[in-house]
């Protein structure tokens, strides 16, 4: 896709790290036995085009809001559209969690080193749900990825009306039910890149959402 002179590619996944049933249905969590919720990991999976204006705030802006001391400007700022997100919803904020940051980084480390695109094993990640970002643009440089990757979850709102999971649409929504789960209390983001312009962001959440028979709010 050509947003005026950035070239900028996308694919996203989402998956929970299990579901709450004995026979559950999966997508990408970790080969769990069950009815597979399919993903193409070889077009974008980020519904219709993304607007040029929400790539360039992405690309070129820095941070709404200072950074803490402890967090960089894209991680601040990631963290910050999650919870405006969820308080509209009237949820409690998530807390970054340094550990479920460096669970991530190592993942997009692995993804980059692979040059892949795939959630990795439920049981490589206890407890926590996953969201995964691939965004490319070989011309100009992504300064917040994680931003980036945040942005386009969230867009996913538009496509979710209230259904159980898994709704007939899931891989339209399913990231931004994963951020707006209202017992997931945590999260840490992390992205890897190539020194091509392609960056590997993945989010991880705990305790994970999207739980079968359930509604994120």
């Amino acid at each position: 896709m050509f947003f005026s002179n950035v070239l900028v590619q996308s694919l996203l996944l989402s998956g929970a790290g299990y579901f709450a049933w004995a026979n559950p249905i999966t997508r990408e969590n970790g080969g769990q036995v069950g009815t597979p919720i399919g993903h193409n990991v070889n077009a974008s999976e980020f519904p219709g085009t993304v607007p040029e204006a929400e790539i360039k705030v992405a690309i070129n802006n820095a941070v709404v809001k200072p950074a803490a001391p402890s967090l960089t400007s894209d991680e601040t700022e990631a963290l910050r559209l999650h919870n405006a997100a969820r308080a509209g919803k009237g949820l409690p904020p998530l807390v970054w969690d340094a550990k479920l940051a460096a669970s991530a980084s190592a993942w997009a480390q692995s993804l980059k080193n692979s040059n892949s695109f795939e959630h990795s094993s439920a049981v490589s990640r206890p407890n926590q749900g996953e969201n995964l970002a691939w965004n490319s643009s070989p011309s100009t440089p992504i300064n917040n990825p994680l931003t980036l990757g945040t942005q386009q979850w969230l867009s996913e709102a538009k496509y979710y009306s209230g259904q159980t999971m898994p709704g007939a649409n899931f891989a339209n929504y399913g990231h931004y039910t994963q951020i707006m789960w209202k017992t997931t209390t945590s999260v840490g983001i992390a992205s890897a890149n190539n020194g091509k312009g392609a960056y590997w962001t993945v989010a991880r959440y705990s305790p994970p959402g999207n739980t079968v028979g359930q509604k994120p709010y």
